[in-house]
């Protein structure tokens, strides 16, 4: 029978292409078929059956037999789901497609688990592979939030802001109010004094107070200094 997305997910209790899918698939090969005997262990299920069995109203026959068939429904669609699941975890090469896997994976199973850890184990191989400082942004970004992995990559990312104008790149994209955003401005900072130290010029004086992060800095009121000295 044809089963649209809009019955499949009010069926399914959960949404995605993947999961509707399943659903849609399991409602159209006879959703409303006897029990198998591995399902019936299922109290919910033995209640239902036996309400549909001693019911005398057609009514009451109709909605039970209706939640009987969602209960099977389901927990057919959760066991394909898991199966499914597994499959693109293993499949996964990449820490992108790990984080798919990861989302896409049933809520506290086995497959998201395991997701999880191909997620970091991916993106630590990232981390250490990354040889410049687009690498290891991306690497960056591609690792869990809240890991070790992450934390890993911010120290690989922060090796090379070498330059002021690499920190303000990676200023631009960093998570506002982060962990990271709070590094590399502390890392703009002292590239900012090395800058100002450095000016022999009153015009690499201005460039370093130019280059400075703000106006209160430490290193901006240093490169005013900085630039009258070097104007007398």
């Amino acid at each position: 029978m044809a089963i649209d997305d809009a019955k499949a997910r009010s069926i399914a209790k959960f949404m995605g292409p993947l999961k509707v899918e399943i659903i849609r698939e399991a409602l159209s090969t006879g959703a409303l078929a006897e029990m198998e005997d591995d399902l019936l262990k299922f109290d919910t299920l033995k209640t239902a059956k036996q309400t549909c069995l001693d019911a005398d109203n057609e009514k009451i026959w109709t909605d039970v037999v209706e939640k009987w068939g969602r209960l099977h429904v389901h927990n057919q669609a959760l066991r394909d789901w898991r199966r499914l699941s597994m499959e693109q975890v293993s499949q996964s090469l990449t820490p992108k497609e790990a984080k798919r896997a990861y989302m896409d994976a049933p809520p506290d199973t086995e497959p998201r688990h395991l997701a999880m850890e191909k997620w970091r184990t991916l993106s630590k191989q990232q981390v250490e592979k990354a040889t410049t400082f687009e690498q290891a942004q991306d690497a960056y970004f591609a690792a869990p939030p809240d890991s070790e992995v992450r934390a890993l990559a911010l120290n690989k990312w922060l090796s090379f802001c070498t330059t002021i104008e690499l920190i303000r790149k990676a200023e631009l994209v960093a998570p506002r109010y982060s962990d990271a955003e709070l590094l590399i401005l502390k890392r703009w900072n002292v590239l900012s004094l090395q800058q100002v130290g450095e000016a022999s010029t009153v015009n690499e004086a201005i460039k370093a107070y130019e280059n400075a992060y703000c106006d209160d800095s430490y290193a901006k009121h240093l490169a005013i200094r900085k630039i009258y000295e070097l104007w007398k």
